[in-house]
């Protein structure tokens, strides 16, 4: 199965090349997870709302076209099997923390997407549970990959489990965020807290494309996923204060209300917009250095971008 022509759609050459990569994962992402039917099936129904619910798939997008960018002239289908394996891995863990960061002991949130979220559709029990049981799910994934690229997916793991964990990952940023409430926290804290809670699963997802694509400085193209990553978060800061809910799809004001560490109340609007631009321009030329073939990965970018300046007349 080559991939050749995935090469000419990173550089704008054969676009449906590219989505077709995109609804393989849609696919996998589909039988990956277990059926509505399957016992438990109240359970199974809740982990299929999280993960069907209108996302983006913005972090296993990153991973593809990375790889895309950075591919020799042939993939191998296991090559190709691993990008799909790890981008739906990271999904799961995405989605699993929207699952908890909504519930009543988090931020208590109705919607999500503009849809009810999950403790709402399925009660908090259940919605724990689903969470608890994406998380497991990413995991399984990765280990089911194929034997020719066993060591890889190993290493994988480990680089998954660390952008989860407490150290580094999205927990520990949850837990950041739940000590802000009390301790306050300082401009360095706060980038900290982007970092872990979002930025991690960006940086894994441009690091893993490229490693998995056998480019030279893989390392590289997780410091343009950071990038990205931490211009995000201050995309949706910025929505929190200045969005329209009914657009946004979720409840405004929440950080305020809840005490929340948001970069728009700590510094003021101006300085975030400035910020989100420099790190994308940022993002921008550390991929001009790395690749020829940036076409699709400079329209993500300017996706993103495009995101925080919806917000910019708030």
């Amino acid at each position: 199965m080559p991939i050749a022509p995935l090469r000419d759609v990173a550089h704008g050459a054969d676009a449906p090349a590219l989505g077709a990569l995109f609804e393989l994962l849609e696919q996998r992402l589909d039988s990956l997870l277990p059926n509505a039917d399957t016992a438990p099936q109240e359970l199974h129904r809740a982990m299929r709302h999280a993960i069907f619910s209108g996302g983006k798939r913005l972090r296993p997008r990153l991973l593809l076209l990375v790889a895309s960018a950075c591919t020799p002239d042939n993939w191998d289908s296991d090559q190709i099997e691993v990008a799909l394996l790890a981008g739906c891995a990271i999904e799961l863990i995405h989605c699993a923390s929207l699952v908890h960061d909504d519930l009543p002991s988090f931020d208590d949130s109705p919607l999500r997407r503009g849809q009810p979220t999950v403790h709402m559709a399925f009660g908090e029990s259940t919605a724990i549970l689903a969470g608890d049981a994406l998380l497991i799910q990413a995991f399984q994934i990765l280990a089911g990959a194929p034997p020719s690229r066993a060591p890889q997916a190993l290493e994988l793991i480990a680089w998954l489990a660390k952008a989860t964990g407490s150290m580094e990952g999205i927990i520990g940023g949850q837990s950041l965020e739940n000590a802000a409430m009390t301790d306050g926290e300082s401009v360095a804290e706060l980038d900290r807290y982007h970092a872990m809670k979002t930025a991690a699963l960006f940086r894994l997802a441009a690091e893993a494309g490229a490693r998995i694509a056998g480019a030279a400085d893989p390392t590289s193209w997780g410091e343009v996923g950071l990038s990205m990553g931490m211009a995000f978060q201050l995309a949706d800061d910025l929505s929190d204060v200045h969005a329209n809910e009914r657009g946004l799809g979720k409840p405004i004001g929440r950080d305020e209300a809840l005490g929340r560490p948001n970069a728009v109340l700590r510094v003021g609007s101006d300085a975030v917009r400035a910020r989100l631009i420099a790190l994308l321009d940022t993002a921008r030329d550390q991929i001009s250095e790395l690749t020829n073939h940036a076409k699709a990965l400079h329209a993500l970018l300017d996706k993103i971008k495009a995101y925080g300046a919806s917000f910019a007349h708030g």
